[in-house]
């Protein structure tokens, strides 16, 4: 295991490497020199302490002006004076004397709002007095080449000026070594303008402010091309290594060898810095510690006004009544290191962030291709001897001579969006904020942490998102912390394995972990933390799901102001599914607290002597068993508890639940239709016996009901007893009795059960037992017994229903680190033993909102074996094919809490909807259902005029199937590729699985219309991406999603006369303008008749009034944000301009009577690998009772978006089917007739132009790359 040993204070490195005095002998001598000879025309003219900068060269259209320098230097006090003109909105300037350029004073553009780009290859230094005042964006590099579309702007040698028109789009890097970057000033931009520096090596103790605008800090490798996303779309670097190409106009140029940081270091005048040395072979080493600074790496340390220059500007809280002032919010006492609306640090080496304080409005992404590494001062000594396998003996105090106390400068960052560190190779947090307690890390959206090696995070996490840990291929990651692990989430935690110290995770959604082993106490925590004495006193575990409020409020300013910029507040994105799933729970002597409010699902837990606390408003499942070894056992279920293992307890018997010394609780909610049986574990009970050294209850014990209470010993099992015993009516055996592994749907007999069973303790074995009446045990078993032996399906017997938690836990448990099991227990449970739902037994007292969006409750009332599975194996396709249906439709029906009855009970049926279809349309169509197995794939092909086609796909396992499902959706959307084919290999790779066994069919059939009908995990595979190696799926075949051909309304209709109800919101108060929406509208509206309404006129009261005023609307086209969010449906939503409409009220609008034939969502999201926010995306349709939906995976961009609107319902007007409408504006992107040209939307084969709002006017762009037309989906009838 590596040593974790870092410096006394990586703050003095960073601070004298770039503190005022840095490179003092080039800041003295060099001063600001136009190139001579190079015809750039750059004139130079000093007045005094001024500079004036003028003259230079420009673009053909006057927009982009060059300068060239032979050196670039200012000492302090001086300024350097662009000049520019309105017309003028980038100025480049290079400098060419192979000199870096030091500067120590003030940089200024004056006469129009250009921004300024500086490239200086040798390297670029800002010292402590050095300010920026320039109207747009800054950005400083060391690159040898900044590209445009039409040429590039080389940092040595000539220039085609005029040819350089348009903006920047990459920089290349043509040095093996590129130059570094030093600050030690404060550099700030105007609000809304962005702030970049892109060298080899950067390292920062100064401080950087772009309020509202985005910060991007990369270290990037020699050789090497980067390119920056385009204002308006996700902040994002793609970084590719570009080989030389002589001759050719894009070859990239190598300047002169650059300074070193080592080099800047080694300089006389700053040899009195004792933060870092340089070796006689050249490395930086930081004293005391011997950790090297290396080519690649990014270093920020807390910016300190007593050793920088005072001229930042300071963080000022917005004066509403809630803002919280600097005595509540720590992190306003210090100055702020980083401040901007999106905020990127990136490194191909390390990431090193010392007592730094980091906010952002908007995303946070610390990514190093080899470690991230994160500091609290107060913890450096300490970090010197520290060990990683091992925190120190005795559970001391972290800090040196037990002085727990925090420094001056800790370290505090916070995300007004999604905070993702990812260090490839490994991430190292040590930020414990040990005497406020506060959450050195925040989020208003998502945490990630991602590493492929050690995630070890000494730190609170506060998040108003999900909270996750993965490695790189997005799978579950392990964690690793000795000191103050808290995680506090509003809304689902994930992660792998975790081991360290006392751990507690509290979230408003779901946890979903593996092993958990607790080896120390957290004796860095704070007194405040309302759980801190069970966490300091022994080694603990407390988890809580579905938290209602968190104990751990954030200590951030609900909205503040900061350079102009609208500072996030925390909202409430809980998931709502509630669950607590884990794998093995084990503490060295303390208690492990679980508190769920819905389902808690264990595999094993083993306390060495402290207490066991389980609490859940659903089933508790534990698939072996629960041993504390002398703590107190008590567990509490508004449901049902089942422990399925067993183990040799003290006492010599088998038992499941064993306390030793201590007592056994155990509350519940059978009553007397589903007794507690010690022995039976298949609905409610333990596979073994119930013993403590003083008492046992062994199998084969039913607890008696009445009394309420059962007690032997110091064992209590208490009975939850209807207070009305008459409710027994004949719908609730017929339940029971339904939901029983082996019944069958139609019983003659039920009724009659409850009667004698309710009042029967069947007990055949009870020693000890106090005197209980016996009343004939036979005649009360066997209206129980004989069903399941009654229907001819032996795998529905009780023993594999009993195994179905294992089989999900001991996944969890053996492979924590797979995704779909973490993720999702759903996925993982249903597909490891092809199980479908049938009704539940006796779940109908729980409330529907709990029960159903309960993944584990509901995998616990499950077949095994699988109809499906039996019905393909014994080669009886036409029947598979219908189980299939039936499965995911009940699936839709359970989510969406609605009873839709199916319309097709034969294969017959299914048949001839598809052949009425066909005749109507002109079309050819064919259902393709695919149904992924544990060790296989399933694919089965519904014909309008012969019988279903059946193809095993052996390589597609459901694991390798997942993974390439996510992969491919990562590739599309990530923003750095965007300019990259990467996706090309998970897209052919699915096609090979999906398509391809069935290709030679669908060729000879003559099918161009396919209707996918697809199981979990892959509701949200963008299907029109899949790629044969020659051709796209759109290329071929137009593509519809369906829940299942149950929830179809096959119906057909011309709506190319149809009239629209078109409503939209550009602007909201707390999501991102949809500045697009308003052309969108109008474009429509131009096209298309019916009533449009935008802004405050989108109103729930208003979409309800246009549907009752007696003309009903074919169309609904929604222009604005939806989300299809994990949990129960109610969590989704489509965005009004001033409400959200959840997804579990849109049937209030009369959609469904007579039915809307096409809803558009043209903004919506989807959650990736949630098996419920799939069902809400696949089953849009059905909830909304419209016949056709038209949504997307993910949130497009707002240009790219208008582009596919647009041609959709131009289409839309000949198109023989909606699928193929939307089809040809697909295929109109990815051709390139649908694009941005010029400032225009060019729409289509027509051509047609559409003038594009100001700030979406770009030069040009192109939407081939499947992000942009790929997620759009028709949903439901794609006739």
């Amino acid at each position: 295991m590596p040593s974790r040993t870092y410096p006394r204070s990586l703050l003095f490195l960073l601070a004298i490497a770039i503190a005022a005095i840095l490179y003092p002998t080039a800041a003295g001598s060099q001063t600001i020199e136009a190139a001579r000879g190079d015809r750039t025309n750059t004139r130079v003219t000093k007045n005094g302490a001024q500079y004036r900068i003028d003259g230079g060269q420009t673009s053909s259209d006057g927009a982009n002006l060059f300068h060239s320098f032979e050196q670039f230097g200012l000492t302090s006090g001086e300024i350097a004076n662009f000049i520019s003109n309105p017309n003028i909105r980038n100025i480049l300037a290079r400098v060419v004397g192979g000199e870096p350029s030091a500067i120590h004073g003030l940089i200024q553009v004056t006469g129009g709002n250009s921004t300024l780009l500086l490239m200086n290859p040798a390297g670029v230094i800002f010292g402590s007095n050095a300010q920026l005042n320039v109207p747009g964006s800054f950005t400083a590099t060391t690159a040898t080449v900044i590209g445009f579309d039409s040429g590039s702007f080389n940092a040595i040698g000539a220039n085609n000026y005029s040819a350089l028109i348009g903006e920047t789009s990459y920089f290349d890097f043509g040095n093996a070594f590129p130059g570094a970057i030093a600050n030690a000033a404060h550099l700030a931009v105007n609000p809304g303008a962005d702030l970049t520096l892109l060298g080899g090596t950067i390292i920062s103790s100064g401080s950087f402010s772009a309020p509202g605008g985005n910060l991007i800090v990369a270290a990037v490798p020699g050789e090497n091309r980067v390119r920056i996303s385009f204002p308006g779309y996700l902040l994002g670097l793609e970084i590719s290594q570009i080989s030389p190409r002589p001759g050719s106009e894009s070859r990239y140029f190598a300047a002169p060898s650059p300074a070193t940081l080592a080099q800047l270091l080694t300089d006389p005048d700053i040899s009195h810095a004792t933060g870092a040395i340089v070796s006689s072979n050249g490395e930086i080493l930081l004293t005391g510690s011997g950790l090297r600074v290396e080519n690649g790496d990014v270093v920020i340390s807390g910016y300190s006004p007593e050793q920088n220059n005072p001229h930042p500007t300071p963080y000022t809280p917005h004066p509403t009544p809630h803002t919280l002032t600097n005595s509540q919010f720590p992190i306003l006492n210090s100055q702020l290191s980083i401040i901007a609306e999106n905020v990127t640090l990136s490194a191909t080496g390390n990431i090193t962030v010392v007592e730094s304080q980091l906010l952002s409005t908007g995303d946070l992404n610390l990514l190093a291709g080899n470690t991230v590494r994160i500091r609290d001062g107060s913890i450096s000594e300490f970090a010197n001897n520290s060990q990683l396998s091992s925190p120190p003996g005795g559970g001391a105090c972290p800090m040196p001579n037990a002085q727990c106390a925090m420094p001056n400068s800790p370290f505090h960052a916070i995300s007004g969006g999604d905070f993702t560190i990812q260090g490839n190779n490994q991430i190292d947090i040590l930020a414990l904020n040990a005497e406020t307690g506060t959450e050195a890390l925040q989020a208003a959206g998502d945490i990630s942490l991602i590493s492929d090696g050690l995630i070890s995070a000494d730190a609170r996490f506060r998040g108003g998102g999900d909270f996750r840990v993965r490695n790189l291929a997005g799978e579950p990651g392990n964690l690793l912390s000795f000191y103050d692990p808290i995680i506090s989430a509003q809304g689902n935690v994930s992660f792998g394995n975790y081991t360290g110290a006392s751990l507690k995770i509290e979230a408003t959604g779901s946890i979903l972990g593996g092993n958990i082993t607790i080896t120390v106490p957290d004796t860095a925590i704070v007194s405040s933390d309302p759980d801190a004495a069970i966490l300091s006193s022994s080694p603990s575990l407390i988890l809580r799901s579905g938290v209602a409020n968190l104990a751990n409020p954030a200590n951030v300013p609900p909205e503040a102001i900061a350079g102009g910029t609208n500072f996030f507040a925390f909202t409430d994105q809980s998931s709502n599914g509630n669950t607590v799933v884990a794998g093995n729970l084990s503490t060295a002597g303390g208690p492990v607290i679980i508190e769920s409010a819905a389902s808690l699902a264990a595999r094993a837990i083993a306390t060495q002597g402290g207490e066991i606390n389980l609490s859940a408003s659903g089933d508790i499942d534990i698939a072996q068993t629960l041993n504390s070894s002398g703590g107190n056992i008590d567990i509490t279920t508004s449901n049902f508890l089942r422990v399925g293992g067993t183990f040799l307890s003290p006492n010599g018997v088998e038992a499941s639940i064993s306390s030793g010394a201590g007592s056994i609780a155990i509350r519940h909610e059978g009553s007397t239709n589903t007794p507690f049986i010690v022995g039976d574990a298949t609905t409610n009970g333990t596979a073994g016996a119930i013993a403590t050294n003083s008492a046992s209850i062994v199998p084969r014990f039913e607890v008696p009901v009445p009394p309420d209470t059962f007690n032997q010993g110091n064992i209590a099992i208490v009975t939850s007893v209807p207070d009305t015993p008459t409710e027994t009516s004949t719908e609730t055996p017929t339940e029971t009795r339904a939901a029983t592994p082996a019944a069958t749907p139609a019983e003659p007999a039920p009724t009659e059960t409850p009667t004698e069973l309710a009042p029967t303790p069947a007990q055949p074995v009870s020693p000890g037992t106090p005197g209980e009446p016996a009343p004939s045990p036979t005649p009360a078993q066997s209206p129980v017994q004989s069903p399941a032996q009654s229907p001819a399906q032996p795998a529905a017997s009780p023993t594999p229903a009993q195994s179905s938690p294992q089989v999900l836990l001991e996944n969890i448990q053996a492979a924590p680190e797979r995704a779909a099991a973490i993720a999702n227990p759903a996925i993982q449970i249903e597909n490891s033993s092809n199980q479908f739902t049938i009704p539940s037994r006796s779940t109908s007292r729980i409330a529907p909102e709990v029960r159903e969006a309960n993944t584990i409750a509901r995998t616990i009332t499950t077949v095994s074996g699988g109809y499906v599975g039996q019905a393909i194996d014994a080669g009886n396709i036409p029947e598979a094919a219908i189980f299939i249906d039936t499965l995911f439709t009940e699936k839709i029906n359970r989510y969406i809490n609605e009873d839709v009855k199916p319309n097709v009970s034969s294969f017959g049926e299914v048949q001839n909807k598809i052949q009425s279809i066909s005749e109507e349309t002109g079309t050819t169509p064919a259902i393709l259902y695919t149904f992924a197995r544990e060790n296989q794939l399933d694919l089965v092909l519904v014909l309008p005029y012969s019988q279903p086609i059946y193809k095993r796909v052996a390589t597609a396992q459901r694991e390798a199937l997942l993974k390439v499902a996510q992969k491919l959706r990562r590739e599309i959307t990530s923003p750095i590729k965007r300019q990259s084919t990467s996706y090309l290999a998970p897209a052919q790779q699915l096609y090979d699985w999906i398509i391809a066994p069935l290709e030679a069919e669908l060729e000879a059939l003559g099918i161009d219309t396919l209707l996918f009908a697809m199981g979990d995990g892959l509701r949200t595979l963008p299907l029109a991406a899949l790629h044969d190696g020659e051709a796209f799926l759109i290329e071929k075949y137009r593509i519809g999603l369906a829940p299942s051909i149950n929830l179809v309304d096959n119906r057909y209709r011309n709506i190319r006369d149809a009239e629209v109800l078109g409503m939209g919101a550009s602007e909201f108060a707390n999501q991102s303008p949809l500045p697009a929406v308003p052309v969108e509208i109008a474009n429509i509206q131009e096209n298309w008749s019916g009533k449009f309404f935008l802004d405050e006129e989108f109103t729930l009261d208003n979409l309800r009034n246009q549907q009752e005023e007696g003309n009903p609307f074919a169309i609904v086209h929604l222009a604005t944000h939806a989300e299809f969010k994990p949990g129960k449906i109610g969590n989704s939503y489509i965005q009004l301009s001033n409400e959200q409409l959840a997804l579990d009220q849109i049937r209030e609008l009369g959609w469904n009577n007579p039915p809307v034939e096409l809803l558009v969502l043209s903004a919506c999201r989807t959650a990736v690998g949630d098996v419920d926010a799939e069902l809400g995306f696949a089953g849009l349709a059905v909830q909304a009772g419209v016949k056709s939906a038209l949504g997307s995976l993910w949130y497009v961009s707002d240009r790219g978006t208008l582009g596919l609107m647009s041609e959709f319902y131009r289409q839309l007007r000949t198109a023989p089917i909606k699928a193929e409408a939307l089809r040809r504006a697909q295929l109109a992107m990815l051709r390139g007739e649908t694009r941005i040209e010029n400032g225009q939307l060019i729409g289509g084969s027509r051509g047609e132009a559409i003038a594009l709002p100001s700030e979406m006017a770009i030069p040009k762009e192109v939407f081939s790359h499947p992000y942009y037309w790929a997620a759009f989906t028709m949903i439901g009838s794609p006739w």
